[in-house]
């Protein structure tokens, strides 16, 4: 019924070509250079004329030529809906004499039903999950077996090595359909009752058991055995004592023994891993051939074991790689090196002899970039480190893809090294994977205006981080909540003058509602010299130091005693900044400026609030200034889920002041941040999974500014979101906002690893803030001025959308240094206060 697709392809050519030019022999090939007019279909049955559509309306208007209808019929073929299909030339159009190419199409069969049988132990779910067909799929041979196997795969995954998948059809050639039905014959599930160990004495069962990845059956392990499992176990067995001295070693068999059992539906095996482990030996040292370029000293310094150390195979290849890399970074493509043994039984030592053959030095011919569509080409161009005529360097070439890659518009990048057509030069050939960096988003999400809130909101956004191609990130969003409805507009050019100078320009219109503002009405009133002078107390309190005692120790503020107000902003906004790339890293000086207008609504008659900066803003528009200014050292690999590096960051934002203003202080935050890959874990043909261990530390301060209120002098006035603040969602994951902060003392361990790559990653974390209301009482911080979370949960990788989910469970030490838990709602015990977990939903990005 169905024939290869080798064979279909040359049969439809033939069909093609004897048809087409064989119309009109008397006009000759009349329809060459003739613009395409139209393309008709007949022969349709099952096929979605607009499937093919999106196709061939890319070659209407374009001029006949045998290239052009090759590439038409190939991407038509590439469908795979078609046993084959013919085509005619026909005149017609306005004229009557414009081409119009008519297709003639004999479909596949299509699948009317799909059933399978047979399965018991593996769910039917699980079997559709790896399945490529269903039903109204077009059917071949190639995918019925291509599912066979796939459903083999998963069988043998879970250990039924005796499976066996058949596929039968019935064929309905009136409607060209096919019933078809899988049958699959489980067999026994295998699972391993036990893993021995026979030949090993320098390392025990135990130990060689933690390396290898089959398992045998206990309460937290299935035992599974999986035969693809056998070979990795072998390799990391011999990886283990090669690495330790025992370059002979070889695991010579492993051999599977039937353990009898009571359950007819499994088959218990024992496995034994035959070990002849060889004798151990020491490094003697190496010597060199052939080198010029490079000296002895030079080359040994690449080298990663040294004499009389255990003889550790890995290590001597990745040193033997580490020299080949430093040829290839001098240029010298066409170096060979070459090793021999040396090996002296009387002391157990083998020393190397390296030949190094180092060629000549190879230019770079010509950098080709390709598989953008979108991007234009400067702005990949422009990220290399590496240029025609540039001695060739693997570090440059590395660079430059990690300078693409970090464009954020780039979703993977690869090269290949060609032969150049002068002799002793190279082309350098990248490919690239363009992101979809285009969101145009509306719906519901979670994320609040400010630090007293975080609900549930309607929004729209559009969104271009490559704007028409040029790299540039171009954006409108409106957000609509409870809280807050903005309507905002960013726009940022990373390239200004063909440098690495950014600028952007930003403007917004808001009216938000701010709730639980601290006020000042019951009781004692408070003047703003007061409140400026650090002796003012909000409601409830009769003075401040018994305000910021409750405060430090975690207490809240009664609902009754705080107040709401409305207020409409409008902000505008510029930045710049010029990066550095250098050896040690990327070198940010940047810098921005912001003016805000804004109005405050509240009923005076019931309330006052606290901070007079509030007060001082009921119906009045007052602007708000600011400067900032950063520094950053950017030593990570990736911007975009880091696996290694560090990143070291300095802001300084300048309020009010000789600018003028209602608010008047200056913010200063240090932040620094180290990532290190623990260990990865190859996949066949898939990126290798990581474990990524990072630590993070910043220290945030308020400080007094030097400003005109009545007369100039120091003192710093600023609102309670302007303030510094604990969120716990993102800082202190799981304490109850505190507020009103001039310092604040931010650390973090996590270790995190990726389950669905750029998008999901798992992590588990702790975390400790410190935190002064005011900046004076510094030097006087003691643990029980820290809170501490630990936890773990997922967070989105994908960029603009930083969300994560965790578990946490906090704790903290009493005035008298006690440690104490501190309860939560999740899998409470009724009889515990202290017991139970926290669900928070962070953002996970930094605040300050």
């Amino acid at each position: 019924m169905f024939k290869k697709i080798s064979v279909l392809f040359i049969l439809f050519a033939l069909c093609i070509f004897s048809s087409v030019f064989a119309e009109d022999t008397e006009e000759g090939q009349w329809w060459l250079e003739k613009p395409i007019y139209s393309i008709r279909f007949e022969g349709l049955v099952h096929t979605d004329e607009n499937e093919l559509r999106e196709i061939t309306n890319g070659y209407l208007g374009e001029r006949y030529s045998a290239e052009l209808f090759s590439a038409l019929q190939s991407d038509l073929f590439s469908l795979q809906y078609f046993a084959y299909f013919s085509a005619q030339a026909e005149k017609g159009g306005d004229s009557g004499e414009e081409l119009i190419i008519v297709f003639e199409f004999v479909e596949l069969p299509i699948i009317s039903s799909l059933d399978i049988i047979g399965n018991s132990v593996v769910r039917d779910a699980d079997v559709e999950e790896v399945l490529t067909i269903s039903n109204e799929s077009f059917a071949t041979s190639a995918k019925i077996k291509a599912n066979e196997i796939s459903i083999r795969e998963l069988y043998l995954s879970k250990g039924f090595t005796s499976v066996e998948v058949t596929s039968d059809l019935k064929t309905n050639t009136e409607n060209n359909t096919i019933d078809l039905t899988i049958t699959i014959d489980e067999g026994l599930q295998s699972k391993i009752s036990s893993i021995n160990f026979s030949g090993n004495e320098k390392y025990s069962e135990n130990t060689l058991r933690r390396i290898i990845v089959s398992r045998q059956q206990s309460l937290f392990n299935p035992g599974n055995y999986i035969e693809s499992n056998i070979q990795e176990d072998r390799d990391a067995i011999q990886k283990y004592y090669r690495e330790r001295g025992f370059i002979d070693i070889s695991v010579s068999n492993v051999i599977k023994n039937e353990v009898a059992q009571d359950d007819a539906s499994k088959n218990m095996l024992e496995l034994t891993y035959v070990i002849e482990e060889g004798k151990e030996w020491t490094f003697g040292g190496v010597e060199f051939e052939g080198n010029k370029i490079f000296t002895d000293d030079e080359i040994r310094n690449v080298f990663m074991i040294g004499p009389g150390k255990a003889l550790n195979v890995v290590k001597l290849q990745e040193s033997i790689s580490s020299i080949a890399k430093l040829y290839w970074n001098d240029g010298y493509v066409t170096s060979n090196i070459e090793t021999e043994e040396i090996r002296n039984e009387d002391d157990s030592t083998i020393s190397y002899t390296i030949n190094i053959q180092e060629g000549v030095q190879s230019l770079v011919e010509d950098v080709i970039i390709q598989g953008q569509e979108k991007t234009k080409d400067v702005v990949l161009y422009r990220e290399l480190n590496i240029t025609s005529g540039d001695i060739f360097s693997i570090d440059k070439l590395l660079s430059s893809m990690q300078n693409i890659y970090n464009t954020g518009i780039i979703s993977d990048v690869s090269y290949d090294l060609l032969y150049g057509t002068e002799d002793n030069s190279v082309v350098i050939e990248i490919t690239v994977v363009e992101s979809n960096k285009v969101d145009l988003e509306f719906g519901a999400t979670f994320g609040g205006s400010s630090a007293d809130d975080f609900p549930v909101s309607g929004f729209f956004s559009w969104t271009d981080k490559n704007f028409l191609g040029n790299g540039q990130d171009f954006s409108i969003s409106m957000n609509i909540s409870p809280s807050a409805q903005t309507l905002s507009f960013a726009f940022e050019e990373s390239w200004l003058m063909n440098q690495r100078w950014s600028g952007g320009i930003s403007l917004s219109a808001g009216h938000y509602k701010f709730e639980n503002i601290l006020q000042d009405i019951q009781g004692t009133v408070f003047s703003e010299d007061e409140y400026n002078n650090g002796e003012a107390a909000p409601d409830p309190y009769e003075s401040f130091e018994q305000y910021q005692a409750d405060m430090e120790a975690g207490l809240s503020i009664p609902e009754e005693n705080l107040m709401s107000y409305d207020q409409y902003k409008f902000t505008f906004g510029l930045s710049s900044g010029y990066t550095f790339h250098t050896d040690v890293g990327r070198l940010t000086l940047g810098g921005s400026t912001s003016v805000s207008l804004s109005q405050i609504l509240y009923d005076d008659t019931l309330y006052r609030p606290y901070n007079p900066i509030i007060r001082a803003n009921l119906n009045e528009w007052q602007f708000n200034n600011k400067v900032g200014l950063s520094f950053a050292w950017d030593g990570r690999d990736l911007i975009e889920n880091t696996t290694t590096g560090f990143l070291l960051q300095e802001t300084v934002t300048y309020a009010g002041g000789f600018l003028g203003g209602s608010s008047n202080y200056i913010k200063n935050s240090t932040g620094l941040s180290g990532f290190i890959t623990l260990f990865e874990l190859p996949r066949e043909e898939k990126t290798p999974v990581k474990g990524v261990l990072s630590a993070k530390t910043t220290v945030s301060m308020m400080l007094p500014q030097f400003h005109y209120d009545n007369s100039w002098g120091w003192g710093l006035t600023a609102t309670q979101t302007e303030k510094l603040y604990i969120d716990g969602m993102n800082v202190a994951r799981g304490k109850s906002p505190v507020y009103n902060l001039e310092f604040l003392w931010d650390n973090a361990l996590e270790f995190s690893m990726p389950i669905a790559e750029k998008i999901l990653w798992g992590e588990i974390y702790i975390s400790a803030t410190g935190y002064k209301s005011n900046l004076d009482n510094v030097a006087s911080m003691d643990i029980s001025d820290y809170y501490f979370s630990t936890g773990a949960g997922i967070r989105l990788a994908i960029p603009g959308f930083p969300l994560g989910l965790y578990l946490t469970k906090n704790f903290y030490f009493d005035e008298g240094k006690n440690f104490k838990w501190v309860g939560g709602d999740i899998l409470k015990n009724p009889d515990n206060d202290d017991s139970g977990l926290k669900l928070v939903l962070a953002i996970t990005t930094s605040l300050y």
